[in-house]
């Protein structure tokens, strides 16, 4: 090797270096996003999930990392964060059917904005299938600070403990590990860097570079196919679990990282709200309603667990009456507006397409009630 090729050599390792350096050094000090900033994507709907659902289910996140749309530059904007799990995230519905969305619409009506004394109002979406309360109080301890101005937040918490339980075989004292930063948040700075192509930070800021200027458009086909399969595992199922586990042990967690998350949100947000699950309960269902159902299992359906043993809906439910007494206990301790929409949602497949995920129908009784309760709490 010659002289020349040797300095050459060199110089581009050296300068390599120094970009990826300054590149994991930038991204240290990134904040904290639970969605991929300005990521789009669109799935068409499925009938056998539910012939309620749109043929086309667009999902849409902007430079916030909310799902929706951006955040008005005006002084006059009244701005809402709307965080919890799956049931917040509506993945299955489009960004203008989903809850979060409806209670936007009906916000930024002439009555709404009359009394909000608002001159718009944005409703961002930061739900993200998986995260329980633990997860939750997450979010909003680390995305917090990046926000200027909040004037109020929602939380649909409760059911993610639930199922994660449900999951782990109900475990009276050792519960499950909540998820990890890494899954809770796609944009963090704690990501860890390493020498493979994939896991270098040149690469995650030319990614989050080619996410903004260029907005791919991801498509993807037969995404909620998992969910047919899992139906048919319950519905097969070797065990149905009709024997209420003890969960005090969980309901006492859940109790404790709702207070905090609580108080984090009183210190950001002049109105905070906790919205209650709305549940497909009824007394009894039709052989199609029964169908619908999937979730219960001791192992995790959408992870390709092959899972035999279900606890009831009445058990299940059961669970969720306990956490909703706390959400209550919390409400009345820190003073705030608890806010229940399952008697305004019909308890059909017309509205539900599972134990808790909405169809547009259901979305919007949800949206609403929660609408018409933050017009009348504040």
């Amino acid at each position: 090797m010659t002289p020349m090729l040797l300095v050459l050599g060199i110089g581009t390792v050296l300068t390599f270096a120094l970009a990826e350096t300054v590149a994991r050094r930038a991204l240290r000090r990134s904040g904290y996003y639970v969605w991929t900033r300005y990521y789009r994507r669109e799935m068409p709907g499925d009938p056998e999930v539910s012939t309620e659902l749109e043929p086309l289910v667009r999902f849409s996140i902007n430079s916030d990392g909310e799902r929706g749309g951006e955040c008005p530059n005006r002084s006059d904007v009244y701005r809402v964060l709307m965080v919890g799990g799956s049931a917040v995230e509506s993945a299955a519905n489009d960004d203008r059917s989903t809850w979060p969305a409806r209670v936007e619409a009906i916000l930024n009506s002439p009555e709404g904005l009359a009394k909000l004394c608002a001159g718009c109002v944005h409703v961002g979406n930061v739900g993200r299938s998986g995260l329980d309360m633990y997860n939750v109080r997450m979010v909003l301890e680390r995305t917090l600070p990046r926000y200027a101005k909040l004037d109020a937040i929602g939380m649909m918490v409760g059911a993610g403990d639930m199922l994660r339980w449900c999951e782990a075989g109900a475990p009276p004292v050792e519960l499950p590990e909540s998820m990890p930063v890494s899954s809770a948040f796609a944009e963090h700075p704690e990501q860890v860097f390493g020498l493979h192509p994939t896991r270098l930070a040149l690469v995650e800021v030319l990614r989050r570079l080619r996410m903004r200027w260029l907005r791919p458009l991801e498509s993807r086909d037969n995404a909620p196919r998992w969910m047919v399969r899992a139906r048919a595992m319950r519905r097969d199922a070797e065990r149905v679990i009709h024997e209420a586990p003890d969960a005090s042990r969980l309901l006492d967690q859940f109790e404790q990282n709702l207070d905090v998350a609580v108080q984090v949100a009183q210190a950001k947000a002049r109105n905070v709200y906790l919205i209650q699950h709305a549940c497909f309960r009824k007394d009894q269902y039709s052989a199609e309603e029964d169908g619908l159902f999937w979730s219960g299992g001791i192992g995790n359906a959408h992870r390709g667990d092959k899972v035999r043993v279900f606890y009831s809906t009445a058990v299940m439910f059961g669970v969720m009456d306990g956490i909703n007494e706390r959400i209550q206990r919390v409400g009345a301790r820190r003073g705030v507006l608890c806010v229940d929409p399952e008697p305004a949602v019909t308890k059909s497949a017309k509205s539900f397409f599972d134990h808790f995920h909405l169809t547009p129908v259901g979305s919007a009784e949800v949206a609403t009630f929660v609408a018409d309760r933050m017009l009348r709490g504040r």
